[in-house]
């Protein structure tokens, strides 16, 4: 590549395509190892790249919290700027020599299991919602996608962002085939043909990949398909937690309030550990009214009898 770019240079593929490309490639490196800190340094981004690229690293590191079980602390470091009359001199052997520059961390978040799942859906929730006013908006109000692969995702964002896991338990199985069809797409990413051609004085490159689902012009399909992955992601883990303890009858969740404690103690963050444990105490207050009801009318009247 390097020997046919010169100086001009055009990329020819929309921003949102460079963030999921960033987001599949932290979120590859960090589920093939163990790691406890992860530091973005955007000092050298222009452009859209520094927002695009915190934005898909802070959604990768709280995907993999979850995943992982255990926090994870995420970080973005920016220096001062380069002095102009400093610039490097270069030596003979191609090595230069750089000025000490001051290094300032702008951000810093531990991403926890507990609190995780609130942030993908917030964060993923707020892309699907834009996704579907820009793609209503180029197509003079229709959306031509997959209604149900948007529909899914709409409702795991809101479950996720409030801790509404009957809700989310019910559509295990649209979880799990989805899940399928967007980790099967992101790996097309690493195979997507890349073409290089000559466009005057400008080495031209271009990227041609596109999801297979939730599609539509202007490349906004491509952040779409980064918050779909984290959704499913993060809601397969979650149902996998409580497998085998989940009945689903005409759309209705049978949940045992011992599965329903366990994933709000391990996913929900402050705020909906306290409202679920408030459910949960009304649902055991009811429970218990109908056994004392129950146990009165019968085993008392029996007694007496």
């Amino acid at each position: 590549m390097a020997s046919i770019i010169d100086t001009k240079l055009k990329f020819e593929a929309k921003p949102n395509l460079y963030q999921l490309a960033v987001y599949h490639s932290v979120y590859r490196a960090l589920t093939s190892g163990d790691y406890d800190w992860v530091y973005l340094d955007t000092t050298h981004g222009i452009n859209y790249m520094p927002h695009l690229a915190s934005e898909a690293v802070r959604l990768a590191v709280h995907v993999y919290a979850v995943r992982r079980g255990r926090p994870i602390e995420y970080v973005t470091v920016n220096s001062d700027p380069y002095p102009q009359r400093e610039r490097p001199t270069a030596k003979p052997q191609g090595q230069s020599e750089v000025p000490n520059l001051t290094i300032y961390e702008t951000y810093h978040e531990t991403a926890t299991p507990q609190g995780a799942p609130g942030v993908v859906g917030a964060l993923s929730l707020d892309i699907l919602k834009w996704y579907v006013r820009t793609t209503s908006r180029n197509n003079r109000g229709e959306l031509h996608v997959d209604e149900e692969a948007l529909r899914l995702g709409l409702i795991l964002g809101v479950s996720l962002r409030d801790a509404l896991y009957p809700v989310m338990l019910s559509l295990g199985d649209e979880i799990g085939r989805y899940r399928d069809v967007v980790v099967s797409d992101l790996g097309r990413l690493d195979t997507a043909p890349v073409g290089v051609r000559r466009d005057g004085d400008w080495t031209v490159v271009a990227h041609t990949y596109e999801p297979s689902i939730l599609r539509s012009s202007g490349g906004i399909m491509y952040r779409a398909a980064m918050a779909m992955h984290a959704l499913l992601e993060v809601a397969h883990k979650l149902v996998e937690d409580v497998r085998g303890e989940v009945m689903v009858v005409n759309g209705s969740v049978a949940l045992t309030i011992d599965a329903l404690r366990r994933l709000n103690n391990a996913y929900g963050n402050i705020t909906n550990r306290a409202i679920v444990e408030n459910e949960i105490a009304k649902l055991q207050y009811v429970e218990n009214d109908v056994n004392r009801d129950f146990m009165s009318k019968h085993v008392g009247s029996s007694t007496g009898s």
